[in-house]
């Protein structure tokens, strides 16, 4: 959002501000740690699965 000068000009650059740093927070969460859980648990998995057929 642009900077605008008058009533309430502080609360809206402040939603912007949050709405901004939410969006890329969630980006980062997305394409990054989805992905690595996801890779861990099926790593988790394999190992589990190793140690069943072995037995």
């Amino acid at each position: 959002m642009p900077p605008r000068p008058g009533a309430g000009a502080a609360a809206q650059n402040a939603i912007g501000t949050a709405v901004i740093g939410d969006m890329v927070a969630s980006t980062f969460i997305g394409i990054f740690m989805v992905p690595a859980r996801y890779a861990l648990i099926m790593r988790l998995v394999e190992k589990t699965k190793r140690k069943d057929s072995c037995t």
